[in-house]
């Protein structure tokens, strides 16, 4: 649990970096770490909020990764957006 506590922090601060640089794809990585880190401390809330917002970067972008985020928001029980 600590580990994932971490995750969290860690997280927050390369969410802040990538907003600050605007990078999108930091960003939408960030989030995903953030979402799969909510997710392991049983944070579903968060964990949605956070892989949706994952999703509608990776799906603005194009990238691959939308579909993997899709299986994570499946695996929580929520209906990706869209």
């Amino acid at each position: 649990m600590g580990a994932c506590e971490e995750a969290t922090s860690c997280g927050e601060r390369a969410l802040s970096l990538a907003t600050w640089t605007g990078d999108t794809l930091l960003r939408a990585e960030a989030y995903e770490a953030l979402g799969l880190a909510h997710a392991s401390l049983e944070r579903a809330g968060e964990a949605v909020a956070r892989l949706e917002a994952t999703l509608a970067l990776f799906e603005d972008l194009g990238h691959r990764k939308a579909g993997v985020v899709r299986d994570h928001l499946d695996r929580l029980g929520a209906a990706p957006p869209g």
